[in-house]
Parts: C-alpha cells; sequence; structure tokens
C-alpha cells in the first residue's frame, strides 16, 4: 500500500509539473487529482486536499461557462493552491514512507 500511495504521489506531481508546463488543462489536473485521491483511499489525505480541489474546480467552472482567459488573479490563486498540493504531497508522502515495511 506505502509503495503504491508513494507512486500515486509521484504520479501526481508529474500533472502538476505537466499543468505548469502547459500540456495538461487545469480540468485535466483536476480530474487526475480526484482519480488518484479514490485510488488512495485514505481518508486524510481526502480531507486535507478537499479545499485546494474546491478551490481549483471554483475556478475552473467560472473559466468554462465564461469562456474566457484566465486572469492575473485566477493564475496566482491557482498557483497558490498547487504550491499548498505539493506541500501536502510532499507530508503525505513522507508518511506513507514511514509506514513501509522497510521501517
Amino acid at each position: 500500500m506505502e509503495q503504491r500511495s508513494i507512486r500515486q504521489f509521484k504520479i501526481l506531481l508529474a500533472a502538476v509539473a505537466d499543468y505548469r508546463s502547459g500540456t495538461l488543462e487545469l480540468d485535466g489536473l483536476i480530474r487526475r487529482t480526484e482519480a488518484i485521491s479514490a485510488a488512495l483511499e485514505w481518508p486524510a489525505w481526502s480531507e486535507a486536499i478537499y479545499p485546494i480541489v474546491l478551490a481549483l474546480e471554483q475556478i475552473n467552472a467560472s473559466i468554462l461557462v465564461s469562456k474566457a482567459k484566465l486572469s492575473d488573479a485566477d493564475r496566482f490563486s491557482i498557483d497558490s493552491q498547487l504550491q499548498d498540493l505539493e506541500a501536502r504531497i510532499e507530508e503525505f508522502k513522507t508518511k506513507a514512507w514511514s509506514r513501509g515495511p522497510w521501517k
């Protein structure tokens, strides 16, 4: 389980990098984040990232409805949420690693 969790977190970090490089849309990042969270089956993780995903979904919904481009404020908010997501990933990777059978 722990190695699987760590792999999932690495995949999620890659998705964040893909978003930042422009090869993944915000909607795709949100979907991957939700899919990985479901696959992890770790309630503490889901609770920790819920506010992050909610904030990203609100921005994404606004953009999809208005068909507008991201504003500077949206970009700043997304970047802030992604930094928070990366911090949570590192926190939970450490927790997963410390629970592993190799310790």
